[in-house]
C-alpha cells in the first residue's frame, strides 16, 4: 500500500508478491521510460495474477511486460483485470511484451484488461496413403518390373512364380530321367513330372 502519488518515469513496478496486488492511494503516472510487470498464474486477481489498484487517476505509457508463472498456461478466453482505477484512465502502453499465447489489451474508462487469445494448435497429422516397401534385391527387381509392365506387384509376383515353376519342369525333363521303351516318347523326370513330346506335365 502506497499513500502518495506515484510517478514511474524510468523504473519498474511489480505489483504484489508474485503474484499479488499493489494499491496506490493517489494518482499513478507511468512515463515513456517506465515499465509495469504483470505476472499471471491463474484467473483470480490479487492472488493468482498481479493487479495495480489506483485510488485516483492512472496515466499510462511506457512498457507492459506480461509473464506466466507457476506453470500456468491459459486455455484461451480468460480475462485479467490488471489495472483498476477509481478515477480516470488515460493513455496507453507504448509497447507490450506478451508470452505465448498472446494477449489482447483492452483499455476501459476505469481500468485495463487482458484477454488471453485462444492458442493456435498445429493441424492434425494425417496418415499418408502410401505403402512403404523395404526394398531388397529381389523385391526391388519385382517393383521395377511392375513399374515397367504397369501390373500391380501382386500380379507380377504371381506371374513370376508361374514362370519359375515352368522352368523347373523344363530342367527336370531335360536333365534327369530316362526314355521309355522304343517310340513311347515318354520320359518321367526325377521330380515326378511326366514329359512327352508336348512338354512336361
Amino acid at each position: 500500500l502506497i499513500t502518495a502519488n506515484v510517478s514511474n518515469q524510468g523504473g519498474t513496478v511489480i505489483p504484489g508478491a508474485s503474484p499479488g496486488a499493489l494499491t496506490i492511494n493517489g494518482n499513478y503516472v507511468q512515463g515513456p521510460g517506465g515499465t509495469l510487470i504483470v505476472e499471471i498464474g491463474g484467473t483470480t486477481g490479487g492472488s493468482q495474477y498481479d493487479q495495480l489498484i489506483v485510488n485516483g487517476n492512472a496515466t499510462l505509457g511506457g512498457t507492459l511486460n506480461v509473464t506466466l508463472v507457476n506453470g500456468y498456461f491459459p486455455a484461451g478466453g480468460e480475462t485479467y483485470s490488471i489495472v483498476q482505477s477509481s478515477g480516470a484512465v488515460s493513455g496507453t502502453f507504448a509497447s507490450t511484451n506478451f508470452p505465448i499465447p498472446a494477449f489482447t489489451t483492452t483499455y476501459l474508462p476505469s481500468g485495463v484488461r487482458l484477454l488471453a487469445s485462444v492458442p493456435v494448435l498445429p493441424p492434425p497429422v494425417t496418415a499418408a496413403s502410401q505403402v512403404v516397401v523395404a526394398l531388397t534385391d529381389q523385391n526391388q527387381n519385382t517393383l521395377v518390373a511392375s513399374q515397367a509392365t504397369g501390373l500391380p506387384v501382386e500380379v507380377y509376383d504371381s506371374l513370376q512364380q508361374q514362370e519359375q515353376q515352368a522352368m523347373q519342369k523344363v530342367l527336370m525333363c531335360s536333365g534327369s530321367g530316362s526314355g521309355g521303351g522304343g517310340g513311347g516318347g515318354g520320359v518321367t523326370g526325377g521330380g515326378g513330372f511326366r514329359c512327352n513330346s508336348r512338354g512336361c506335365l
